[in-house]
């Protein structure tokens, strides 16, 4: 114990006091946090939620309305878009996601009972319900029961139908996918409920060979036996019965109708506990510094969800441990990490609290949305302006204000983004990066406006000025 207290004070020390420190109130039971360490440097984004305030709750969202899209992302969308679409007043990127079809989170995904995405491998999952939040490592088994009462093991669900595996697909992926060989079953579910817990009997409606992509329809799954695994599946036929069978252990999800996946673990019961290696994350994502996210609950149950900036000249990232580190000095008892690199973003009323190392937003998989009851809706306000100097040179920077109705309005209560060639503190300050055009956006409840400020280069210095010669006085003889 005393070993473990230890250590978390080194890290502590690690990653530094910050040198700036900002916190506005962004609605009731909402609290943003800035932190800058100008020593490593990084820039540390937070907001803390309280989830027994009676006018907010937290809610999983998908990118897309299904797991898979045929659109260029593949099914995945931006944070500020999903916060935008639902009206939500605040989010963050979840977790990690499966390729080609990226619409597809890596670990478990479970809204308001209905499970969606199961895990790949056993890594962390924050769940949550009414009575409050926890962490898990949850594994889920799965089963089919053919016609004559054989049973064959299932692989996953909602997931690319691929290699040697059997997979269901239920209504929440849109369409079915395989590759390669296959043998395909389509059922009819019209009271099948797909949650934590399934015990589903359904009857064959189609078998398909070799299918490659099929729509489903509400009351509509698919079971795909692909490669060696199609053996199993040829004696089927249309208007038999067969039943599937599934359970996650881990918690009663019966208390925990949302969860979404991440990992690895940072911190449980208040002490260090990252087991990137337990969970099958390599070493230089353990390692390395990154941008990267989090989630934590503090010991009043409380959500904090973390971004820190990473990959840039003006924040460089974090390690796992010093991201630990982080979420302990934020008053977190329990944490996990989430996808991180270019997929980190911190949004808040649609707008991007931290700045993407990519430049722009990535389209991720999932999302934790926060929604309060009669948060104002985003967008431009004409009566709002933005005041500061035209434009700023490299190696300087510029105080920014926003005035309402031609009166100033109290830094306290603006929230500022920046994206471009600056970076923006929450002070108002806009820092240079590059030369080009920065994107200088200040938000105020559910309000915002943008100005485009240029960035000029360094002025070159001035020419030293020449020394006066002294006059010269003749010599008297």
């Amino acid at each position: 114990m005393r070993r473990l207290a230890i250590v978390a004070a080194a890290l502590a020390c690690l990653t530094g006091a910050p040198g700036q420190i900002w916190e506005k109130r962004v609605a009731p039971g909402v609290v943003y946090r800035e932190e800058i360490e100008r020593a490593v440097p990084r820039i540390v984004h937070s907001l803390r939620i309280s989830l027994k305030c009676s006018s907010l709750r937290a809610e999983p969202e998908l990118a897309g309305e299904a797991v898979f899209d045929d659109t260029v992302t593949k099914g995945r969308d931006t944070v500020t878009h999903m916060v935008q679409r639902t009206k939500a007043i605040a989010g963050i990127n979840a977790d990690f996601f499966h390729v080609p079809y990226t619409g597809d989170p890596l670990g478990l995904f479970l809204k308001a009972g209905r499970l969606d995405s199961v895990p790949t491998f056993p890594r962390a999952v924050l769940a949550w319900g009414e009575e409050g939040a926890t962490f898990a490592l949850p594994t889920w088994t799965g089963k089919v029961i053919l016609p004559g009462g054989a049973g064959l093991p299932l692989d996953g669900i909602n997931e690319l139908a691929t290699g040697d595996r059997v997979t269901l697909d239920t209504p929440a992926t849109g369409f079915v996918l395989a590759s390669g060989p296959n043998t395909a079953l389509l059922l009819r579910s019209p009271s099948a409920s797909w949650g934590a817990e399934c015990d589903a009997d359904l009857e064959i409606s189609e078998v398909v060979k070799d299918l490659t992509k099929r729509s489903l329809g509400p009351g509509e799954a698919a079971l795909v036996a692909s490669g060696s695994s199609e053996a199993a599946l040829v004696r089927a036929a249309v208007g038999q019965r067969i039943r599937i069978h599934w359970q996650t252990d881990g918690l009663d999800w019966r208390q925990y109708p949302n969860a979404v996946g991440g990992g690895p673990f940072l911190v449980r019961a208040g002490k260090l506990a990252i087991d990137w290696k337990e969970e099958r994350f390599r070493d230089a994502l353990a390692l390395k510094r990154h941008p990267r996210s989090a989630v934590g609950l503090t010991p009043m149950g409380d959500l904090v969800l973390v971004a820190v900036d990473g990959r840039q000249a003006f924040s460089d990232g974090a390690s796992l441990d010093e991201l630990a580190a982080i979420v302990l000095r934020l008053g977190c008892v329990d944490a996990m990490n989430l996808d991180g690199g270019g997929s980190t973003c911190l949004s808040l009323g649609g707008l991007a609290l931290n700045r993407p190392s990519d430049g722009t937003e990535r389209p991720v998989a999932d999302a934790i949305l926060v929604f309060t009851e009669g948060a104002k809706g985003s967008g431009s306000a004409p009566q709002f302006a933005l005041k500061g100097p035209p434009n700023i040179a490299i190696g300087g920077e510029g105080a920014f204000s926003l005035l309402r109705d031609g009166k100033a309005v109290p830094n306290a209560v603006i929230f500022w983004s920046a994206a471009g060639s600056a970076w923006v503190d929450q002070g108002g300050i806009l820092h240079p990066i590059a030369v080009g055009d920065a994107n200088l956006t200040a938000w105020l409840d559910g309000n915002s406006v943008t100005i485009r400020v240029p960035v000029r280069p360094k002025p070159a210095p001035k020419p030293a000025a020449k020394p006066k010669r002294k006059p010269r006085h003749a010599s008297g003889r």
